[in-house]
């Protein structure tokens, strides 16, 4: 075992109707297995909308103008997949011309492979500022 973030990455396939299947498509993408300190932190920073938070008793409630929600996060999904079945690189620009349904369902697979609950991360990034703030 070592320290580092393995290199190792998978496929994940798609039939011809743009579902995901376990069984092997010409259609497919393949991500990095596991997820560096440094993918994360393109994950939270993408994904963190830039909004308050303030407490109804003790429940947080998070205030985000329309116009400050995070969009797709195009940057982070072309860092993590290192190849597809497309014969474009894998860019942004490209990424932004995929089915819609497929790239939901490949980021839904992500977040699950990559253990990433948005919710969770939403809380701490705003528990983070927060922080920042008091200190």
């Amino acid at each position: 075992m070592s320290l580092f973030a393995s290199e190792e990455t998978v496929k994940i396939y798609f039939d011809d109707q743009g579902n995901l299947v376990e069984t092997e498509t010409s259609n497919w993408f393949e991500v990095r297995k596991e997820l560096s300190q440094e993918l994360y932190d393109i994950f939270r920073n993408e994904m963190a909308p830039k909004g308050k938070m303030r407490y109804v008793g003790a429940n947080p409630v998070i205030e985000i103008e329309s116009t400050e929600a995070p969009g797709f996060p195009y940057g982070f999904l072309a860092k993590v997949i290192k190849n597809w079945s497309e014969s474009v690189p894998v860019t942004i620009a490209n990424l932004k011309k995929v089915s819609k349904k497929i790239l939901e369902q490949l980021w839904e697979k992500l977040l699950e492979m990559y253990e990433l609950n948005k919710s969770n991360m939403l809380l701490e990034e705003f528990k983070e500022e927060e922080n920042e703030e008091i200190s």
